[in-house]
């Protein structure tokens, strides 16, 4: 009788094992109060800058501050983190400012020092711009405590930028309107500010315009101000010697007499006394007679 011949399979049948239990361990780190900052892109690499607000005008009308200011590198601060005072040190080397998280041993060695009124913190000093921004010198801290009188500020360059290029666009916002106004508004326009007006219509332009450049928020308020139209009804009726403004009272003139409007108080200008009445309701009957004697020239 033949034999079968028997075949080894190839397939391995897999054995059960016993199932692993996965463990993992989480390893926090240290946590300080001020942790150094992550090398991450959104890291700022511009230099904080620190200006004392004490200053003095030299002959020249420029600040100058003293050579060297020494800011003691110690305080006191309210620590809004904890709702509680906690005293801060500045020390190099330290990973903290607070001094219950410095070593022990660890003194502040020198103060802090101002030269020429500023002080620059470079990105890789932030444990002295944490200090110089929640000491108490600081008058830009919000936590300053009010019994401590501030001696600097940070300088904010993207602030000041904006605040500068705001003052750029009101100033040729001013100075366009009054290069482009029409002729009777610059004209009585330039009345009510003093301008002189017997000149060409260029030379009336010009002087609005450096007007307009030293006060751009003024010049544009006062434009359309009720007090500069009223202003303007009066001198163009003491132009047409409707009335009279003299140095303590304004007059009718009545042909070849008189008669009192209001007496001015001493210090005031007549043309402002009698503009701001004119606005009240005592000084409607003023108006509606300005304007009927006004409608005889029109």
């Amino acid at each position: 009788m033949a034999r079968k011949k028997v075949q080894k399979s190839n397939v391995v049948t897999p054995v059960a094992s016993a199932p692993v239990e996965e463990t993992t361990q989480t390893i926090e780190a240290p946590k300080v109060s001020n942790p150094l900052p992550s090398f991450g892109n959104n890291v700022s690499r511009k230099p904080s800058v620190y200006k004392l607000i004490r200053s003095y005008k030299d002959k020249n009308g420029n600040d100058r501050y003293p050579i060297v200011y020494m800011l003691k590198s110690e305080d006191v601060v309210f620590d809004a983190q904890t709702g509680t005072q906690r005293a801060i040190r500045y020390v190099r080397g330290q990973k903290s400012i607070f001094v219950d998280e410095q070593n022990d041993d660890v003194v502040a060695k020198s103060p802090i020092t101002f030269n020429n009124g500023f002080h620059i913190v470079e990105h890789t000093n932030p444990n002295l711009k944490k200090f110089l921004d929640m000491c108490n010198s600081n008058r830009d801290n919000p936590d300053r405590l009010k019994t401590s009188t501030p001696s600097f500020c940070l300088e904010n360059s993207e602030k000041k930028a904006k605040e500068n290029l705001e003052k750029s666009r009101n100033m040729l916002n001013a100075a366009t309107t009054a290069l482009t106004m029409s002729i009777d508004k610059l004209v009585g326009y330039a009345k009510v500010l003093g301008v002189n007006v017997d000149k060409s219509t260029d030379e009336i332009r010009y002087d609005m315009k450096i007007l307009a450049e030293k006060d751009p928020a003024g010049f544009i308020a006062g434009l359309d101000s009720p007090l500069t139209d009223m202003k303007g009804m009066i001198l163009k009726a003491k132009e047409y010697k409707i009335l009279s403004l003299q140095n303590n009272r304004v007059m009718w003139n009545v042909g070849d007499k008189q008669t009192l409007i209001v007496n001015v108080p001493m210090g005031i200008k007549p043309l402002d006394h009698l503009a701001e009445l004119c606005l009240t309701v005592d000084g409607e009957p003023i108006v509606a007679q300005i304007k009927a004697q006004l409608s005889r020239y029109n």
